[in-house]
């Protein structure tokens, strides 16, 4: 689980050259509220596709429903991340510090089952 979100994924994968950048995602809401008095964030769908979702309450805990379906997105991670994705090759001649891999080793955090019951 990332508790920096996709568009993090999205800016670390961009900066080397990765299938889906920050570009590709634009600027997502991270619990904030909407001009509909609900708050917004980006969450999950049942089959595992990114949504939009609204929530009554600050912290968004309280789902109400979903607002977009970010088919864009989803259309992106589905056409390249279908299987594995290489990220590190050893004949770049760079180490694994300096690869997405470990850019997406170094950004990654533990996260316990006081963060997200998804832990």
């Amino acid at each position: 689980v990332t508790q920096d979100g996709l568009s993090e994924f999205a800016y670390i994968m961009g900066s080397y050259g990765g299938a889906i950048s920050e570009n590709d995602i634009g600027d997502l809401p991270m619990c904030e509220q909407g001009n509909n008095g609900y708050y917004m964030s980006v969450g999950c769908a049942s089959d595992g596709s990114f949504t939009i979702d609204t929530f009554s309450d600050g912290y968004c805990l309280e789902r109400e429903g979903t607002y977009d379906n970010l088919s864009s997105v989803n259309s992106i991670i589905k056409s390249n991340f279908k299987s594995c994705y290489n990220v590190y090759s050893s004949d770049s001649g760079s180490t694994w510090d300096y690869s997405a891999a470990g850019a997406l080793i170094d950004a990654s955090k533990p996260c316990t089952s006081l963060d997200s019951p998804l832990c």
